[in-house]
């Protein structure tokens, strides 16, 4: 499956591409750059490089009207801006939405400063851009292991990154600031991870209290994990007294059920029992050959059956007194 959407993708890339000198001026950052922080201080070593020896690799950029957008390179772009130059190398291309999104994850992986959810959301654009294009694939592992294919990455860190996302931003911001460990951002998404929508805000809140305990204490990821299983277990506990609230309930009717149908039958086997043994004489006549041994096996299996309904409702209290 993924090898024919790869090719798919090579079938239908628009791959046009050339190099200009473009102003600084007519090039704007792309305000769904997933990258948001540069460090000030490498941005000004770089400005400084650039002064000296110029650039040496061509920012990536896509037309956009009558100006430019950048697909890769805006640490450059803002460094040559710094350095006071006012025209930049640019190679111009003509790429698809899901092409874009894909270079920038790939340009951004691998620096050794990315920060986990920026990485997590240039995996959920590719994503979202995925499915763009291919709306007929809604198996994730599927999406996750083609854009592991595509970025060099693995579908499990995709699919790792891309969970961090669903915690409340103060829990991404405390990742990516390293003020808990990028690990124990991974054991606090067990907590969202498929969780049901009406549970997602509790869910949520949980996580914020514990990630904030973590950054006061410097709970490991060991500690925090611990603190998650206990919260999970504690819900577990709930959800089995609520099958056992169920399962009383379930009881009660049965015993209702129980009650009606002892009733009919209490009637029934006092109606048999009424037959005199006359009437039972006359039944074995010659006239109705065979129809007293019926009604003696009839009230036989009335009153057995008057007897295991009895013993059903005894249970069915056993249950509800549990």
């Amino acid at each position: 499956m993924y090898n024919k959407h790869c090719t798919q993708h090579k079938t239908h890339r628009r791959d046009t591409m050339s190099i200009q000198i473009l102003p600084v001026a007519v090039i704007d950052a792309d305000g769904e750059q997933h990258r948001k922080h540069f460090d000030e201080a490498a941005l000004n070593e770089l400005a400084q490089s650039i002064k000296e020896v110029g650039l040496l690799e061509p920012i990536v950029v896509i037309p956009n009207g009558d100006r430019y957008r950048i697909v890769a390179g805006e640490r450059r772009w803002r460094a040559t801006q710094i350095a006071g130059i006012q025209e930049i190398a640019a190679s111009v291309r003509d790429l698809t939405p899901l092409q874009v999104a894909t270079i920038q994850a790939t340009e951004n992986i691998a620096r050794c400063d990315v920060r986990p959810c920026e990485e997590g959301r240039a995996y959920q654009r590719i994503w979202d851009e995925f499915r763009a294009e291919n709306p007929d694939v809604s198996e994730p592992k599927s999406i996750a292991s083609w854009i592991a294919n595509a970025t060099g990455s693995s579908w499990n860190r995709v699919d790792s990154k891309i969970a961090l996302l669903q915690l409340p931003d103060e829990v991404q911001g405390m990742v990516d600031r390293g003020e808990i460990g990028e690990g124990s951002g991974y054991a606090l998404t067990r907590l969202v991870k498929a969780c049901p929508p009406e549970q997602m805000q509790e869910r949520q809140y949980q996580a914020v209290l514990i990630a904030r305990t973590a950054r006061a204490q410097g709970l490991s990821y060991s500690e925090v994990s611990a603190k998650v299983s206990v919260f999970l277990g504690e819900k577990a506990q709930m959800q089995m007294f609520d099958e056992e609230t169920k399962e009383s309930t379930a009881a009660r009717e049965a015993r209702t059920k129980f009650d009606h149908v002892g009733a009919h039958l209490a009637r029934a086997v006092e109606i048999a029992n009424d037959v005199t043994a006359q009437e039972m004489a006359a039944a074995r006549s010659d006239k109705v050959e065979g129809l007293g041994a019926k009604i003696e096996a009839a009230i036989t299996g009335l009153r057995r059956f008057q007897s295991e309904m009895a013993v059903n409702r005894g249970k069915a209290g056993s249950v509800e007194a549990a």
